[in-house]
């Protein structure tokens, strides 16, 4: 595995590298630690609506509607003109 891992002289890239793309993990490198933490943002992108605000219902056609209830965590009841649709956030 080491002997894949190694870069060559001339090309400075890994057989592993060349073949597979990302380099490969050995046994050397479960033993370091990453001294960068993993940091994940929770829902830090995603808009909050309340029942009654207006936004956009995000197809082509760009048409607004309101808010009528929150059925989950991020799924929404739109009524757009007489319709009622239902929506993701995103």
């Amino acid at each position: 595995m080491q002997y894949r891992k190694t870069p060559h002289y001339t090309t400075y890239l890994s057989p592993a590298m060349m073949f597979l793309g990302p380099d490969i993990r050995t046994r050397l490198d479960l033993l370091s630690r990453n001294e960068t933490p993993l940091t994940r943002t929770t829902d830090s992108s995603v808009h909050k609506f309340d029942v009654g605000d207006k936004a956009a219902q995000g197809d082509i056609s760009n048409t607004f509607g309101t808010m009528l209830r929150k059925e989950r965590r991020f799924n929404y009841q739109v009524e757009v003109g007489n319709k009622i649709h239902r929506r993701h956030v995103d």
